[in-house]
């Protein structure tokens, strides 16, 4: 799945590294490839198994959760 926006983002990405490396009118040529069609996006869930997934989000819910723990205390 692609997003107009993601396309117009790296268009402007690549245009503006071809100026920096000093092609006088870059022009961007997109081709879209379908890299995995058996994607299932109707199995995020399985996402929460993901070691990593799981470490970051305790990662950036351990704030509250202490916050949390300092009040119960008073």
């Amino acid at each position: 799945m692609r997003s107009k926006a993601s396309d117009k983002f790296w268009q402007q990405t690549l245009t503006a590294l071809g100026r920096h490396l000093g092609v006088e009118r870059p022009e961007v040529e997109r081709r879209v490839v379908c890299v995995d069609a058996h994607r299932q996006w109707r199995n995020w869930r399985n996402l929460w198994y993901n070691a990593a997934a799981r470490s970051l989000g305790q990662t950036l819910s351990s704030p509250i959760g202490g916050s949390r723990r300092r009040a119960a205390r008073r």
